[in-house]
């Protein structure tokens, strides 16, 4: 097995930090808005990202999003990417918080 370390040289390091604080931040915003649409929980990934962009994205018949992201023309892979991340996240705290309250009630 051969083991590959490669260093990422870059002129300007700032920009990377810069583009993973933006996208921490969307994928914070998604997070936050599917804890706060507990309705949403059961839907698969895709049907969840649907409507998490349907609830923040302005359409094209010029449809008002109930909860607007906050930034102004995020790429949308990007935006999506942070938006998967965002919802593995919900996904994964909303397997374990039954466990976790299942866990901390006493025991007879």
């Amino acid at each position: 097995i051969t083991t590959w370390r490669l260093h990422l040289w870059c002129r300007h390091p700032e920009w990377l930090r810069t583009t993973q604080e933006f996208y921490n931040r969307i994928a914070e915003f998604y997070y936050n808005l599917l804890l706060d649409h507990t309705d949403l929980w059961e839907l698969g990934s895709q049907q969840t990202l649907r409507e998490l962009e349907i609830m923040s994205i302005p359409g094209r018949g010029g449809r008002i999003p109930s909860d607007p992201i906050p930034w102004q023309k995020v790429p949308l892979y990007f935006r999506r990417a942070a938006a998967n991340e965002g919802i593995a996240s919900a996904k994964a705290i909303s397997a374990v918080l039954p466990r976790m309250r299942r866990s901390a009630e006493p025991r007879n």
